[in-house]
């Protein structure tokens, strides 16, 4: 991590001072949300109900309630569905869900793994990686 460093200019009475700031902001997890939170707050800021949802979407109310309490995430079926129900792209919910899902995971879990690198300058075609053997387990 690089020191971002700011200059501050601080008049005090008749002298000016300069003093630097330290702007570095450590990186962190970023926070994610469960779609289903996201559904809410949009049916509770515009008052709709779960019912007229799953009514225009021509399903249970239940799975929308499912949704909404973070009990079931959102599928491709579903992210089109309330895309198109709210004027959103699909991507937008699958990339809440994806996200929230990786949220859920322990990096820790995943230390054990030794990277392969890859030589950043060459490009594999589709007919060369179509050719390779697949990896035995």
């Amino acid at each position: 991590m690089s020191k971002s460093l700011t200059t501050i200019k601080h008049r005090s009475g008749e002298h000016d001072r300069r003093m630097e700031v330290d702007m570095t902001v450590a990186p962190r997890r970023a926070i994610a949300v469960h779609p289903g939170e996201i559904l809410q707050e949009i049916l509770a800021q515009n008052q709709i109900t779960q019912s007229l949802v799953a009514e225009r979407l021509g399903m249970a109310q239940s799975k929308i309630s499912d949704i909404c309490r973070g009990r079931r995430g959102v599928t491709p079926d579903m992210a089109m569905r309330l895309g198109r129900l709210f004027g959103q792209s699909p991507r937008f919910w699958l990339n809440l869900q994806e996200n929230w899902e990786l949220s859920q995971l322990d990096e820790a879990a995943y230390s054990g793994i030794e990277p392969i690198h890859l030589d950043a300058g060459r490009t594999i075609s589709p007919t060369e990686s179509a050719r390779s053997p697949s990896p035995t387990r």
